[in-house]
């Protein structure tokens, strides 16, 4: 969902604020930084819809135990991004607050 804002353009009359749209780019950017750094990326590969990529990432429970987890996103191609008018952006801007960082 945030690299999918990352990519949409700022329109203030369907409730996506400029500086939402720029969290979600610098949100996008430091998540690919860390799993570059990390040399945690483990597959990608293109598709219609954009790239689809995957990350092994360690965990530590609560337990102190070590747990591997596998994360899958999609990032869309870097074209020009066309708002359809059937989809609801009240919604998508919804649940966008739950994957941002105040």
């Amino acid at each position: 969902m945030v690299h999918l804002f990352a990519a949409l353009p700022a329109i203030e009359r369907e409730s996506i604020q400029p500086d939402q749209i720029h969290n979600c780019q610098g949100s996008s950017l430091e998540w690919q930084a860390c799993i570059s750094r990390t040399h945690k990326l483990r597959k990608a590969f293109i598709y219609v819809k954009g790239f689809y990529i995957c990350a092994g990432l360690l965990i530590n429970l609560c337990s102190g135990e070590v747990d591997s987890l596998q994360v899958t996103w999609l990032t869309p191609h870097a074209l020009q991004q066309v708002m359809p008018q059937d989809v609801d952006l009240n919604i998508m801007v919804t649940l966008l607050e739950f994957y941002e960082i105040s």
